[in-house]
C-alpha cells in the first residue's frame, strides 16, 4: 500500500498520475482528508482528467479530518488515470493506493 499525499491545487487540481498503460493497476481504496484551521474544505477525486467522471467528492469542516474508506478489498481502480482537487488553506488528502 501506498500513502499518496496530495496538498492544495486550487482550481484547476492536480494530476496524481497519468493512465495506466505500463500494464500497473491504480487501486484507490481510501483516503484521508484533513480542513484547515478555519476553512471549511473539499476534495474532488476523478477517473481520467480534470473533466473525467468524479469518483468521490467531500467537504469537511474546518479543524477536522475525516477517513473514508472503500468497501470491500478491491477498492475502485483508475485505468484512465487519477486527478484530485484540493480546495482550502492547508488542507491535504492522504490517497491510500496499490
Amino acid at each position: 500500500m501506498i500513502l499518496k499525499q496530495v496538498t492544495v491545487s486550487g482550481a484547476v487540481g492536480k494530476q496524481v498520475f497519468p493512465t495506466s498503460g505500463n500494464g500497473k493497476s491504480n487501486v484507490l481504496h481510501g483516503f484521508l482528508f484533513r480542513a484547515g484551521t478555519g476553512v471549511t474544505a473539499t476534495c474532488t477525486i476523478r477517473d481520467g482528467n480534470a473533466s473525467g467522471e468524479v469518483m468521490a467528492e467531500v467537504i469537511v469542516p474546518s479543524n477536522n479530518s475525516h477517513d473514508f474508506l472503500f468497501t470491500g478489498d478491491h477498492g475502485v481502480r483508475f485505468d484512465k488515470g487519477m486527478h484530485v482537487k484540493v480546495i482550502g488553506a492547508s488542507a491535504a488528502a492522504y490517497l491510500y493506493l496499490t
